[in-house]
């Protein structure tokens, strides 16, 4: 019989990175300055569940039966917020006897309401997502605020329709202690490499295999008018994300161009409230770029290779969510 459930707020920073990168990572003892950070190695073999016409996705879940090592856990997640990496969101684990779903787990409080009446029998096995991770937990100390962290360096493959993708990414994951300790971190971590911050999951790159013209044509939204100065920074900072994403899935010009754009709305947003710290990271940034897409846009990929092995766009992202975080 499954164990009973294991829920908790998951609250984690992903990061994209190059191989080589990652391997300097792991190596580096910036991770021993508060003790001594022990990695380990592990296999994980996941499936990910929906029906046929994905109504798990539409409906901002997630569901994945993983093998780890000896041991079948059964996890649903929801979306949650995701901005300039940082997300926090609802996750519920089952620990199972063997690779079977068990859809007795899927029900209220876990179940999402919008899916009431949904034929759980329909569900089924549309994606995997193979990967080895290195780890180590270790406590980050700045000043008496301390956060226990678990680092985790994943490279392997997400599969679907014969396709496949990979994986080549850093996750931070709270354990205890302060969210704002753990950005700290990152942006110390992304001042050192060329770390880019990522609101794009693992379910969701398998998603885009399977309908790619989905991630073609999504947006984060209607730009916000009327919105609260906090709600059209983090719409900005999310479009432009999305947009860097986007062009590194598929290097289309005009998803350049809407990238500089949100970040050029994105500067002059932080210049009405005069948020000088962040200022000073992304006008040196977006002056470069505004030069850039003026040129022949056969030079842009070669551009866009150059500026994600730097470290500042990193480094603005997190900045801009630790500042959005120190708000509330």
């Amino acid at each position: 019989m499954p164990s009973q459930d294991n829920s908790l707020r998951e609250i984690e920073i992903k990061l994209s990175a190059k191989e080589k990168t990652l391997e300097k990572i792991v190596n580096n003892p910036v991770f021993n300055r508060y003790g001594n950070a022990i990695w380990q190695q592990k296999k994980l073999l996941n499936q990910y569940i929906d029906s046929a016409d994905y109504q798990l996705t539409k409906a901002n879940v997630a569901l994945r039966v993983r093998k780890d090592g000896e041991q079948y856990i059964q996890t649903l997640k929801s979306k949650g917020n995701s901005v300039g990496g940082f997300s926090a969101r609802d996750e519920f684990d089952w620990y199972l006897n063997s690779s079977q779903l068990d859809r007795s787990l899927l029900v209220s409080p876990y179940w999402p309401e919008k899916l009431h009446g949904f034929d759980k029998s329909s569900l089924m096995t549309i994606f995997s997502t193979d990967f080895v991770r290195q780890y180590a937990q270790f406590i980050w100390d700045v000043d008496g605020e301390q956060a226990l962290i678990e680092v985790a360096v994943d490279q392997g493959t997400v599969k679907a329709l014969h396709q496949q993708t990979g994986i080549c990414e850093l996750e931070l994951e709270l354990k205890s202690g302060n969210a704002n300790t753990m950005l700290n971190f990152a942006i110390e971590l992304a001042s050192r490499f060329p770390l880019i911050p990522s609101n794009l999951s693992k379910a969701e790159r398998g998603y885009r295999l399977i309908n790619p013209d989905v991630y073609k044509k999504i947006m984060v939204g209607v730009p916000l008018v009327e919105g609260s100065f906090d709600d059209r920074v983090k719409y900005y900072l999310a479009a432009s994300q999305y947009y860097w994403e986007s062009y590194n899935w598929q290097p289309e010009p005009a998803r350049l161009v809407s990238w500089v754009e949100a970040l050029q709305n994105l500067c002059t947003l932080l210049k009405k409230q005069n948020i000088e710290e962040l200022i000073s990271l992304l006008e040196p940034m977006l002056l470069d770029w505004k030069q850039i897409i003026e040129v022949d846009s056969k030079e842009w990929h070669k551009k866009v290779f150059e500026e994600s092995d730097c470290t500042r766009l990193g480094v603005f992202l997190l900045s801009a969510s630790r500042w959005l975080l120190n708000r509330h």
